[in-house]
């Protein structure tokens, strides 16, 4: 395709066996009820966009692409795809094979991500979870090695009767919850669906109010061993099991009227728990205030740092850890 240049693909079938080269700004894009296919020994390279608006593409061979937006249809990559940008709107992206993006993936619409592969946000990569929802289907995993901010209802639910995916927010990745209050971070949206997050970067939570890690029907499996920091508002535990783990750090900040963590259930704790005071405010020698609150625990922190300036000793109470 020459530079600045649109190939239009509707309706029927297409298969490239050999390379097709597309220019500056050139775009393919495939429209209602087309199939196109990327066959053994078939490329798509260059510096071009694919756009799918409907349709089914699917990709047998491994590739490297600069730009793909999902706007309606079908991406199957049953071999491994690396991305620069990715643009999900609407549609499906599925397959065995894993989809890395290594510059910046938009999350702007419902989208399914289904099949076996992971889908990868490479190191020094930026992901945004906006607007809406997206899924998590059939065992599909999620890693992030990158820099991802999830705002508004940008929730994950993760389906699949009987299915189990894994999230994980890598060592050296930063996870940031700016959600609106009261929204889902991730969650098992169908019975018996199991998701195992595991947090081994930084995730932090930077909105007011609450903020939900899990929830029915399905079930959540919370492991720390990196750094799990409430800046702001309560993050609220829900189901399946939590385990604040060694080495990892639990960072929770207190204004004196909320309480920053809360799980209904059993809290495992370990590790260790770094105690910070709001801006504004300094309570007065002497003032107990609570950190977390649970149903039950096992365990304890083996270090608590204070705030600068301060000590603190804490009091695990049945219900909930005080400071």
């Amino acid at each position: 395709l020459a530079d600045g240049t649109t190939l239009g693909l509707y309706r029927g079938t297409a298969t490239i066996n050999g390379t097709l080269e597309m220019g500056s700004s050139s775009v393919l894009t495939t429209g209602t009820k087309v199939a196109l296919t990327v066959a053994s020994g078939g490329e798509i390279t260059g510096d071009g966009h694919l756009r799918l608006d409907s349709g089914t593409v699917t990709l047998t061979e491994p590739m490297t692409l600069p730009s793909v937006e999902i706007k309606g249809g079908s991406l199957v990559a049953n071999d491994d795809l690396s991305v620069g940008v990715l643009h999900l709107i609407a549609g499906g992206l599925s397959g065995a094979g894993d989809v890395t993006v290594t510059e910046t993936l938009e999350w702007d619409g419902v989208t399914n991500m289904s099949g076996e592969g992971t889908t990868i946000i490479a190191a020094g990569a930026t992901a945004t979870l906006g607007t809406t929802r997206i899924y998590l289907w059939g065992g599909r995993t999620l890693t992030n090695y990158g820099t991802l901010t999830q705002s508004g209802d940008g929730r994950i639910m993760v389906g699949g009767r009987g299915a189990t995916s894994t999230i994980t927010n890598a060592a050296g990745a930063q996870w940031t919850v700016a959600l609106d209050a009261n929204k889902i971070i991730a969650y098992g949206s169908e019975p018996y669906t199991t998701v195992n997050f595991v947090n081994e970067g930084t995730l932090t939570k930077s909105s007011a109010g609450t903020n939900i890690l899990g929830g029915s029907p399905g079930a959540l499996n919370l492991t720390n061993s990196g750094v799990l920091e409430v800046n702001t508002g309560t993050l609220q535990l829900l189901g399946g099991t939590a385990e604040l783990g060694s080495p990892g750090t639990v960072r929770l900040t207190t204004d004196g009227s909320i309480t920053p963590m809360v799980r209904s259930g059993e809290l495992t704790i370990a590790g260790s728990l770094e105690v910070i005071l709001a801006e504004g405010y300094t309570p007065a020698n002497g003032t107990t205030v609570r950190l977390i609150g649970y149903g039950s625990r096992s365990g304890d922190f083996g270090t608590i740092t204070p705030p600068q300036g301060r000590t603190v000793a804490e009091t695990y109470e049945s219900d909930g850890l005080d400071v």
